[in-house]
């Protein structure tokens, strides 16, 4: 009866951290109605390409938990007049923004049981020639997590309406994808995805 019980209340507190973590991811993201939905798509498309390069069923949950996560720094006030802005950002906005890894690295991190998520949050925006941030870190030295999710996020950019322009077709994207190899993209994941048709 004790394990029975034991496991019920395993179970529940799993079911609650999981509405919480939507529930960050939600409020995230009520700050920009152009992007709703657009966390769960990036856990998805992460999840999907995670399997697809072979990982592990653990590694597959880690990403797509931290994929869900990877915008939630978003959720800071100083976003919100930058996020509802239509117009082009201007380079103090653009630095601002460009804090939200950070961000949402630091807010991660105050959860003992998603700890391990930090690296991968924090990472998600470095080019694998160092030209990304917060750290400008470069090739390998990059989360593989954060790689991937970066190849997820990218993607979904791509293929949805945005206040400056419509989706792309899979044509332009692949064309895309293609010329950001090797800069932007791990070069080995991008050939691998796309040989898979992500």
């Amino acid at each position: 009866l004790g394990l029975r019980q034991n496991n019920t209340i395993n179970l529940e507190l799993a079911q609650t951290n999981r509405e919480l973590l939507e529930l960050m991811v939600k409020s995230s993201e009520a700050r920009d109605p152009s992007t709703s939905g657009h966390s769960r798509r990036v856990r998805d498309y992460a999840i999907q390409n995670a399997r697809l390069l072979g990982h592990s069923t653990g590694d597959v949950e880690h990403i797509g938990t931290a994929a869900l996560l990877h915008d939630v720094g978003k959720i800071f006030d100083k976003y919100a007049p930058i996020l509802a802005k239509e117009d082009r950002l201007t380079p103090e906005e653009w630095a601002i923004i460009k804090e939200h890894p950070a961000d949402g690295a630091n807010l991660v991190a105050t959860m003992t049981t998603l700890r391990q998520l930090v690296p991968a949050v924090r990472h998600h925006h470095e080019n694998w020639d160092g030209t990304g941030y917060p750290d400008g870190l470069r090739g390998d030295a990059i989360p593989l997590a954060s790689r991937i999710i970066m190849f997820a996020d990218t993607f979904d950019a791509m293929t949805t309406k945005r206040p400056y322009r419509g989706p792309l077709d899979e044509q332009a994207v692949r064309g895309e994808l293609v010329r950001c190899r090797g800069r932007q993209f791990d070069p080995e994941i991008t050939d691998r995805l796309i040989e898979n048709d992500f």
